[in-house]
């Protein structure tokens, strides 16, 4: 068997063994009612059985799409205070800590299969036979940058939330809401004009509460 056509087949089967596991925890979160979404288990699924039939041009775009996510992801985590503040996901740890465990290994394994994937399929023989192919070769630059730059543009708008007039109208609402003693962290906000709402979280060293608010 050709070295590219092995390596194709090996990523193949790793990543129908990632649609595999995904679709069996999905169907058992459902089951259990616990939250979870994936959008890699049918697309892992589909990918790997076209990799393992040798599909270069399925090569070509998995090059791409792991470089975004991997991006994507491995911003997502160093921003991560960005996101959600370190004293409230805490909180969220206490709460929850089996879950909240279970989704940081998620992630960390998902960026690792992502990083795995791109080097495994930048593999000299399947870059040779890709040019055989009549396939570009090139270093998928944009991938890396449009997947970076999309946690990086939200960490950008929830500054804005913050700091801005909504955020601050939000958290002055929230702050009628709760009283004193609590700092505020906005989850989601809708603002058109003079009018808006949002979904803020007030949170103290011991608790949180979600507060919806309207003006």
């Amino acid at each position: 068997m050709d070295t590219h056509l092995a390596i194709l087949r090996r990523v193949g089967l790793i990543l129908i063994a990632i649609g595999i596991i995904d679709i069996g925890v999905m169907i058992y979160c459902i089951a259990n009612k616990v939250s979870y979404s994936s959008s890699f288990n049918i697309f892992s699924l589909i990918a790997g059985i076209l990799l393992w039939r040798g599909h270069l041009g399925t090569a070509k775009f998995l090059t791409s799409a792991s470089a975004f996510f991997f991006a994507g992801f491995l911003t997502a985590v160093l921003l991560f205070p960005f996101f959600i503040p370190i004293k409230l996901w805490s909180l969220f740890f206490q709460e929850s800590p089996m879950q909240m465990a279970f989704s940081a290994v998620v992630a960390l394994a998902v960026i690792y299969a992502m990083y795995w994937v791109h080097t495994q399929l930048q593999d000299n023989s399947i870059l040779e036979a890709r040019r055989a192919a009549g396939h570009s070769t090139s270093k998928p630059k944009l991938a890396f940058i449009f997947g970076a730059g999309i946690p990086v543009l939200l960490a950008v708008l929830l500054l804005f939330a913050r700091f801005g007039e909504p955020g601050e109208m939000a958290i002055s609402k929230a702050k009628d809401i709760v009283g004193e003693g609590y700092e505020f962290h906005i989850k989601s906000f809708k603002s058109s004009g003079a009018t808006g709402s949002a979904t803020v979280i007030a949170y103290n060293d011991s608790e949180y509460k979600k507060v919806k608010v309207t003006w």
